[in-house]
């Protein structure tokens, strides 16, 4: 009997012990289905859903704490930027992530149940200064206005595209900046194609971005955020980004970026196609206030000019044809001659036959690209002795096409940057811009690098003083065969003018009779010319010009703009070809008077002195006003002019070609 009860009791004890574990099994599943729920509204919901307000907490604790190297090699990847591997970082996992065990160079961020502090509210971002109406305004979902060419619609891509990892550096943006491009990728990207998000925090100072970013992230599947406890630039932030990637294709993006629609799978098909290409897609502007959208023309190249500067160059923009018309399909394989060539005339015949197809780019602004990972490593990443950004572009787009890979813009992909947020990086100072110059022109330019000098003193004071470390890029060119800098010249960036620089006919123009010389008012529109005016010296080679062999007036940082006189006006107008330039540039230099004649007219270049000012060689009564007779006068406020007029031995007319740099240097 006493065992009977006993049985009895101990089985009564079972069941009540399972039917608790049980309750609180089904309290924790519906607790978490309830999180989910949650998170699941603010990443998939309507785009006209609202989004609740995020929640200040303290971080989560840090639980595993390791010192170990992350070697990248294990995944056959060679790093050349062997101090990032010695950083200390902080890493966000996400939901559905594989976390390895092993060992690995950065702190490992676990999300936890915090509680808020005692007092805590919740923190709207109307508090948080004007990027607020734009995250109150504006869903972290949308869709942007179709601005695609119809003969890019409808297209069929390979099933077997490469997968992405995508990489956004950033310090101190807006939140609301941030989360709306990483939605914007979660919504436009296939899943099957994006393997991961990488947000690479740039040792952010923002509160926002240190307590709430963490948290949300840790909720997003397939986003991971790694910040660095020291400040490390664009260019090596970025090169960090890929040692940790594990994806085929590398896609860098500006977080101020709104992908639209179908933009990823024409850059995986041209990478797919061809893994030593860098392809960018087209970019339109969004305003940051109005949010008025602007679709950028089409062909948009990157180009950079004599002082290594980078700028987008918008060429005759061809009308894509209607999807009806004949033309290559967008996902069916395309040969070089389906590619339009770099030294293609804007509307040419070449032009109009090869519409909506990608096109070759001497350069690339970086905002977005995208390249097979294990090319981009073994180029040697990003520059890590270049600190600004710009300079970074230039730097990669010379290695891209000098070592074997190339640059393509994608017509069919597009995406819009936000215009009005804050700039992610500030450029350095003046003097650490020329360091980065001088550092590009040792690497690559070979002895094009005086041609940027004669236009930069304080480039040649810095390479005098100290001139940088490039042998590591040097020996790379050894290794990997790269061409020189005179093939891409001529193979990638034709129509760009290689100034001559002649003895006795390059320098500063300066007037003997005015004491100043030749300059242009810089920002002016071009559509009509620019006007020339007599200035200041400067004495830092922006005033540098050339008269060429073929009789043409250069100016201007790609010396394609001359001196001109196309009909009773004197203008700085876009320069006709080398070989055949217009009649109105033509012009002679005689050394022996110092006189510059313009070929046409047969009268000579006269400076102009602002008005009241008194120069030497000025006619009697004149008090510096245009003297009678004179052809192409115009004069600025505050500045004097030049005019053509009847060759006379005065001062006025004495020209000399002051070169700023010794030429044996």
């Amino acid at each position: 009997m006493r065992l009977c009860i006993r049985a009895l009791f101990r089985r009564r004890t079972v069941c009540l012990w399972g039917l608790l574990l049980g309750f609180a099994a089904l309290s924790l599943t519906l607790t978490d289905l309830l999180n989910q729920s949650q998170y699941r509204d603010w990443t998939q919901g309507e785009s006209t859903a609202p989004v609740p307000p995020l929640r200040f907490a303290s971080p989560p604790e840090l639980e595993v704490m390791v010192d170990s190297r992350d070697a990248a090699s294990q995944r056959g990847v060679k790093v050349p930027l062997d101090s990032l591997q010695e950083d200390q970082l902080l890493s966000v996992p996400t939901l559905g992530a594989q976390h390895s065990t092993q060992k690995r160079s950065y702190k490992l961020l676990m999300p936890r149940a915090v509680k808020e502090p005692r007092g805590s509210a919740h923190v709207t971002h109307a508090q948080h200064g004007p990027q607020s109406a734009w995250r109150q305004s504006v869903p972290l979902r949308r869709s942007l206005p179709e601005s695609r060419a119809p003969g890019c619609l409808g297209g069929q891509y390979p099933q077997t595209l490469p997968s992405v990892s995508m990489v956004l550096c950033f310090r101190d943006p807006p939140l609301s900046s941030l989360l709306q491009t990483v939605h914007s990728v979660l919504h436009t990207a296939p899943p099957l194609l994006l393997q991961e998000v990488l947000l690479l925090d740039d040792h952010s100072h923002s509160e926002e971005l240190r307590r709430a970013l963490p948290q949300y992230v840790s909720h997003l599947r397939g986003v991971r955020l790694i910040r660095s406890p020291r400040p490390l630039g664009p260019g090596r932030c970025r090169s960090l980004g890929a040692s940790r990637a594990t994806g085929d294709v590398l896609v860098f993006m500006d977080p101020r970026s709104e992908p639209h629609t179908g933009w990823l799978e024409p850059l995986l098909e041209r990478v797919a196609q061809d893994r030593t290409l860098v392809v960018s897609p087209l970019l339109d502007v969004l305003d940051a206030q109005s949010r008025k959208y602007s679709a950028s023309p089409w062909p948009l190249r990157g180009v950079w000019d004599w002082r290594l500067d980078f700028h987008w160059d918008p060429s005759s923009p061809p009308n894509c044809p209607p999807s009806s018309s004949p033309s290559t399909p967008v996902g069916q394989q395309q040969e070089d001659r389906d590619i339009l060539p770099l030294n293609a005339a804007p509307g040419g015949s070449t032009m109009l036959l090869q519409l909506c197809v990608p096109f070759r780019s001497p350069a690339l602004g970086g905002e977005v690209l995208a390249v097979d990972r294990l090319f981009f490593n073994r180029l040697g990443a990003y520059d890590p002795g270049t600190v600004a950004w710009s300079l970074q572009q230039v730097e990669l787009s010379f290695r891209v096409w000098s070592c074997g890979g190339a640059l393509e813009v994608v017509p069919c992909s597009r995406v819009a940057l936000r215009r009005g947020h804050s700039a992610l990086y500030e450029e350095p100072d003046p003097e650490q811009l020329q360091q980065d110059r001088v550092r590009v022109a040792e690497a690559w330019m070979g002895p094009y690098k005086e041609v940027f000098y004669r236009r930069s003193t304080l480039a040649h004071s810095i390479r005098q003083v100290e001139a940088p470390n490039v042998t590591a890029w040097l020996q790379m060119q050894k290794t990997l065969g790269c061409k020189d800098f005179s093939w891409y010249l001529s193979s990638v960036s034709p129509d760009l003018h290689v100034p001559q620089d002649l003895p006795g006919l390059s320098g500063e123009l300066y007037s003997v009779g005015s004491s100043s010389c030749v300059d242009y008012p810089r920002g002016q529109s071009s559509g009509r010319g620019r006007d020339v005016v007599m200035v200041p010296c400067s004495g830092t080679g922006a005033q540098h010009c050339e008269l060429s062999s073929s009789g043409q007036m250069r100016w201007g940082p790609r010396a394609d703009l001359c001196l001109d006189l196309p009909s009773h006006h004197l203008l700085l107008s876009p320069c006709g070809t080398q070989t055949a330039p217009p009649a109105s540039q033509h012009w002679s230099y005689r050394k022996r008077t110092g006189q510059l004649v313009h070929s046409v007219s047969q009268m000579c270049l006269e400076a102009v002195a602002p008005r009241g000012q008194m120069n030497v060689g000025t006619q009697a009564g004149g008090g510096g006003e245009a003297p009678l007779g004179a052809v192409g006068v115009h004069r600025t406020g505050g500045v004097g002019a030049v005019v053509l007029r009847p060759c006379s031995h005065v001062p006025l007319q004495q020209w000399s070609f002051e070169p700023l740099l010794d030429p044996n240097f």
